[in-house]
């Protein structure tokens, strides 16, 4: 007899295992899929296979033949479908092991957005049940992919309904109850039994390996599942009780009813629950996903209180894990357990571990967590400066982490804020990416980065003009000596040559004095075979010549040089004369004053000389700084930070310091209001007995004893001080400049500068730049980005600064060239070109549906079709009235009212500016024209219709007041759409209330 191959015998024993198991029991297969599908009219005639299942038993062969085809054409393929759906969201998933683990291994708004794919494995499912017999083995599992597909689009009622039919029409019946309705979980049936609806499964090795498992158990898991995620708690509460006590539930699916309960209390908020029953759910859980687990499992036992059992979790997640991010969390969470005798061991041999961790290869992409991580641990155990560098390293290793790195930053602002340093909390909050944040930690960062700045700068004044003291008030020659040694450390640092150099002697190199001889370093090696580089001498004479030319430079970057220059200024503080290491001597800070630096700074010895006070009105001036400066500061503190204390400390210095100060009885005032506010009434006694006795009539001794009072009476002063003001500003816009210099001088001589607002310090700027007055100007500009830094008027009043700087160079630029421009009060306008438009077929304008939806009864647009509002004309003759013309070219004017011609150029510049940043393809532009004495035109052009121009005038509408010229008044301006017919015809009739009154008929809701 001849040999059968080996996979030949296998099929062979696969065949005749499946008829003997076929032939052997009817209850393999599955009487109760039975399926009433509509068909289309085309195939009404044609019958499918599962049509064609018949109502007794199923032929051995045939069902061997469709188990088969069934298993390995549709349900292999769809399953292995909907497992790249799944691991393709399992590997997208990314997990903040800061805050609370998601229970879910993935989203399912990953799966549910590879919708393709989930509608391929419907259809598979589809087709393998209605293309084969129903009575196959393999029917029910089809259904159960399709509701899990189902569930995984996030289409949670059709899934729903896919597991509920696999409950009802697989659950096991006896031969007399096929055909019959057979209730679930209950009595009524023959050998029914309330506490059992599962369906039991054969045991043993064999019956598991040639029988099929039905998919029902499984559905049901399922169908728990769509429960808790459509938030039926009550329905998937009762469930889990009655498969808890339900015998006939298989053992392999205990795991995953562990699994159900735990998200059933995890949705609830049960946390010790949740926990205990996710541990119960690890022995089925895959070596990928059991440490995010066991993490998961920690977090929850740590929220509940349960630190030992929280430790062990940890402790199997560091062991199972190979994520260093996981591990490192870990550890973090761990060393913050409150377990009854932690200590510093713990946390230094954690530390320990982390330090190893950094230094190993694997783990070089993760160093800023584990820094991060071992932060954590040095806040835990107080070291503030080793937690410090923790966060500095953290920062250095971030590489493209920008969340982490958002973080670190802000922690390490916090610190430096507790620690009342400003300058480097300042430089942090600048660091933190604030859309990384919550919105309320956003606007924290970003106040709190404004303001200390302004803090920053003004500490760093008051150091830097104490130091120019000290060393002002050293005997000439110790003072000329440390200047001299400061002057050689800082060129140094810059890579300067020292101004002391010893020269070289001219015999040796006697070209390099003459710079404009250069110097041939080839030529002595001229006409040998020998390359310089290989000749020392010649090496040796180019060295000495480079030296002599540039210095000794450090070969390292601009910003090294920089920190280099920052490390020598420190240094030099702590060993300066008066520092606080050597009293009596004057300290020196490490950069200047940050206002007062317009450009590179004069490193030699007599630049540095040239800084110091050194007669009384320079020393006058430094003292008056200071006290400035520590006044600014106590306000800043209090009104900005809401920190009364270190309010107080600033005013006690300039008490302490200043006895005599200028300042004092606003001095006294804020100390008292500070004093009372941390309940230090004793000293507020005090301080407000001295403000009695100094200054009785002063308005700050009302302040403290009748506030309310005081503010009813400021905010009447404000209102007449506004209406004043409102009034000034009118004026300058109209032109009226000499009337409103004379009303604001005498407002200002009644309420000061507290009333000006940046709007009227901006008009007032455009004048003074009219009349030269530039210095004036500068002071009004920088008043703006003092007062609103960052606001459209501050950018636009740095611009102006900028120009103004560069006012003389631009104009002699300007004065030769020979521009043809047209006036801007002129009635003749550049020609604009129509759009071009095909003569037929003609097209439907949409301007109607692009204005504005209104219903059809009262729509303006409604009414294009129609005769125009306006009486027409005859043939032939000059036009006379506005016509409404959707579908003609159209422009948008700027209608200035009693607008001065100064103000007028400025709104043009700024619609300009405003249309390069907003619609730089759109060739806009803005020419100015005139109407009447009064009014005067801005055309804004071209635009191919009125849906175009009306869009642009929403638009434009809406961001004038905020972007494009907050200066100007709102009642002094308006934009209307106008075509360019009705446009010639306005400028020869110049009767803007006419236009109005047209645009008010044609389309009543916009104007």
């Amino acid at each position: 007899m001849g040999q059968v191959s080996c996979p030949a015998l296998s099929w062979t024993l696969i065949l005749i295992s499946a008829l003997w198991l076929g032939a052997a029991s009817e209850s393999i297969a599955q009487p109760g899929a039975v399926i009433d599908l509509p068909k289309p009219p085309k195939y009404e005639n044609r019958t499918l296979a599962s049509e064609r299942t018949g109502a007794g038993r199923i032929n051995p062969v045939k069902k061997v033949q469709q188990n088969i085809i069934t298993r390995y054409n549709f349900y292999f393929n769809a399953a292995n479908e909907l497992d790249e759906v799944i691991e393709s969201a399992r590997r997208s998933s990314k997990f903040d092991y800061s805050r609370l683990l998601p229970f879910e291994e993935y989203p399912l708004e990953s799966t549910a957005a590879q919708k393709e794919e989930l509608d391929s494995v419907i259809l598979k499912c589809n087709n393998g049940i209605l293309l084969h017999d129903l009575r196959n083995d393999w029917v029910d599992d089809l259904y159960l992919l399709m509701g899990m597909a189902y569930f995984h689009r996030k289409e949670f009622d059709s899934a729903c309904i896919a597991f509920q039919y696999i409950n009802y029409a697989f659950q096991p019946r006896s031969r007399d109850e096929i055909g019959t309705d057979k209730a679930i979980g209950s009595r009524l049936n023959e050998k029914g039994n309330v506490y059992t609806i599962s369906t039991p499964e054969k045991r043993g090795a064999i019956p598991r390996i040639f029988s099929h498992t039905p998919a029902r158990n499984e559905a049901v898991m399922w169908l728990l599942r769509t429960f808790i995620e459509q938030g039926r708690m009550n329905e998937a509460g009762g469930l889990i009780e009655t498969l808890r006590r339900d015998k006939s539930l298989p053992e392999r699916l205990r795991p995953r009813l562990e699994e159900c309960q735990a998200l059933w209390f995890y949705r609830s908020s049960q946390w010790d629950s949740a926990a205990i029953h996710l541990e119960g759910s690890l022995p089925v859980v895959s070596n990928a996903e059991r440490p995010r687990r066991e993490f998961l499992a920690a977090q929850l036992y740590g929220k509940a209180g349960m630190a030992e059992a929280a430790e062990r979790m940890y402790a199997a997640a560091i062991l199972h894990t190979t994520d260093p991010v996981m591990e490192a969390y870990a550890r973090i969470n761990q060393i913050g357990l409150d377990i009854e005798g932690a200590d510093s061991v713990r946390i230094r041999r954690s530390l320990a571990d982390l330090d190893r961790m950094s230094r190993r290869s694997r783990y070089e992409d993760y160093r800023q967590i584990v820094h991060y991580a071992a932060y954590r641990l040095e806040i835990k155990r107080g070291d503030t400066l080793a937690a410090i560098g923790q966060l500095q390293r953290s920062i250095r290793n971030s590489g493209s982490d920008t969340r982490l790195k958002t973080l670190a930053f802000r922690e390490l602002a916090d610190i430096a804020f507790r620690m009342r340093d400003y300058s480097m909390a300042a430089d942090g909050y600048d660091s933190v990416q604030t859309d990384l944040l919550e919105a309320s930690d956003t606007q924290q960062v970003a106040l709190r980065a404004r303001i200390l700045h302004r803090v920053a700068s003004l500490l760093m004044t008051v150091r830097r003009q104490d130091s120019l003291l000290r060393i002002a008030a050293l005997p000439e020659t110790e003072r000329r000596e440390y200047v001299l040694k400061l002057s050689r450390a800082l060129r140094k640092a810059q890579g300067l040559k020292e101004e002391a150099e010893t020269p070289i002697s001219t015999a040796a190199s006697p070209s390099i004095l003459k710079d404009d001889a250069p110097v041939n370093l080839f030529e002595a090696n001229e006409g040998k075979g020998e390359w310089y580089f290989y000749n020392g001498s010649l090496r040796t004479q180019g060295f000495r010549q480079f030296q002599a030319k540039w210095g000794k430079r450090p070969n390292v970057d601009n910003w090294r040089r920089l920190a280099a220059v920052e490390a020598i200024l420190n240094a030099m503080a702590q060993s300066a004369p008066g520092s606080a290491g050597d009293p009596g001597k004057p300290a020196i800070t490490k950069a200047p004053e940050p206002e007062t630096t317009t450009g590179p700074q004069d490193l030699s010895f007599e630049g540095l000389m040239e800084g110091l006070p050194l007669t009384d009105s320079l020393r006058n001036l430094a003292h008056q700084t200071i006290q400035t400066s520590l006044m600014k500061l106590a306000v800043t503190f209090r009104e900005d930070l809401d920190m009364c204390q270190e309010s107080v400390v600033h005013l006690s210095s300039l008490l302490d310091r200043y006895p005599q100060t200028m300042l004092m009885d606003t001095v006294l005032f804020n100390l008292c209001t500070c004093l009372r506010q941390t309940g230090d009434m004793t000293r507020f006694e005090f301080y407000r007995r001295e403000l009695s006795s100094r200054f009785g009539r002063s308005p700050f001794l009302a302040m403290l004893e009748n506030p309310v009072g005081v503010r009813e009476a400021q905010s009447a002063e404000r209102r007449e001080a506004d209406a004043q003001y409102d009034r000034v500003a009118t004026l300058m816009v109209q032109g009226n400049f000499e009337e409103a210099m004379e009303l604001k001088r005498i407002a200002d001589s009644g309420y000061g500068r507290k009333y000006w607002t940046s709007q009227l310090q901006y008009l007032e700027a455009l004048y003074l730049i009219r009349e030269r007055r530039d210095s004036l100007a500068l002071l009004s500009l920088k008043g703006i980005r003092d007062r609103e830094p960052g606001s459209p008027l501050a950018l636009r009043a740095a611009e102006l600064e900028k120009v103004l700087a560069r006012r003389a160079e631009i104009e002699e630029y300007l004065t030769r060239l020979d521009i043809k421009r047209y006036p801007d009060d002129s009635l003749i306008l550049p020609p604009v070109e129509p759009v071009v438009r095909s003569a037929a077929p003609p097209v439907k304008d949409t301007a109607a549906a692009n204005i504005k939806p209104l219903p059809a009864s009262d729509s303006a647009m409604a009414r294009v079709s129609g005769p125009p509002p306006a009486i027409q004309t005859d043939k032939g003759s000059p036009r006379t009235v506005f016509l409404h013309q959707p579908a003609d070219s159209h422009a948008v004017i700027l209608v200035l009212t009693k607008v001065d011609v100064v103000y007028r150029t400025e709104a043009r510049i700024s619609l300009n500016k405003y249309h390069q940043a907003t619609r730089p393809d759109a060739g806009l532009t803005a020419v100015a024209t005139s109407v009447t004495d009064d009014i005067k035109l801005v055309r804004i052009a071209p635009f191919d219709n009125l849906s175009s121009a009306m869009e642009y005038w929403r638009s434009t509408r809406d961001a004038a007041a905020k972007e494009i010229f907050p200066w100007l008044p709102a009642g002094t301006y308006r934009f209307l759409p106008i075509s360019l017919p009705n446009l010639e015809l306005l400028l020869k009739k110049q009767d803007i209330n006419a236009y109005m009154a047209f645009l008010h008929q044609s389309m009543p809701d916009e104007f």
